[in-house]
């Protein structure tokens, strides 16, 4: 899989392709200011959460700022 950037100097949008078996599988055209959402590294990472999360290894559901720090709280002692 591999993907090539191009982006008009000062352009708004950048353009990108997503390479398979040597043929353009995906093609469009993406903001800049959310082209890192789209980078290998952080599409990896979203692919290994969505993972996690099929996999039930995730937290429970928090209501409120406080609970959560409460919960991190309590597992760090």
């Amino acid at each position: 899989m591999l993907g090539a950037w191009s982006c008009a100097k000062g352009g708004a949008r950048i353009h990108y392709e997503h390479f398979r078996g040597g043929n353009v599988h995906e093609s469009s055209d993406i903001p800049t200011d959310q082209r890192w959402f789209w980078m290998p590294e952080w599409q990896s990472g979203e692919a290994e959460a969505t993972q996690q999360i099929a996999d039930g290894e995730c937290s429970e559901a928090f209501t409120s700022a406080a609970e959560l720090f409460a919960a991190i709280d309590d597992e760090s002692t």
